[in-house]
């Protein structure tokens, strides 16, 4: 007997997707505002559930920096930290979260296993470093 698929496959749009295609990404209202909500989960009183669910939240963030990598570096976990740390509920919904980070731990140290990461964390500093040189260029060029 086989256990059932708890994690599904899922893949975007072969265009830029939106981030709003992440199923916890959405646009709400607030008052009389639109604001974009990187931490948008429905209530529930599942924790099993919602853990499992955080879990696939975690593959479909990273399927989505795959299929799009020009996000990737972009803070786009913060965003999601932040939205996380606003919502003040402590219910079961809590394993959303759970599931979504401790997803993230897992597949972190399973890639530093395979990879030399301070040679990347370096390569992504000189990226940015060459980056802030260019504005500063442009800066005194324009000056």
């Amino acid at each position: 007997m086989s256990a059932r698929t708890l994690v599904e496959r899922h893949t975007f749009p072969p265009r830029p997707a939106s981030i709003t295609d992440l199923a916890f990404v959405a646009d709400v209202r607030i008052e009389r505002k639109v604001r974009r909500s990187f931490w948008a989960v429905p209530k529930t009183d599942d924790y099993r559930h919602a853990n499992n669910v955080g879990r696939q939240y975690a593959c479909d963030f990273i399927q989505y920096l795959k299929e799009n990598p020009v996000w990737a570096g972009g803070n786009l976990l913060a965003l999601v930290a932040k939205d996380m740390a606003e919502v003040e509920d402590d219910s079961d919904a809590k394993g959303y979260a759970v599931g979504f980070w401790s997803f993230i731990e897992i597949l972190l140290y399973q890639a530093a296993h395979r990879m030399d990461h301070y040679a990347l964390a370096e390569a992504d500093a000189q990226r940015f470093a060459a980056i802030l040189g260019e504005r500063e260029d442009e800066v005194r060029h324009a000056a």
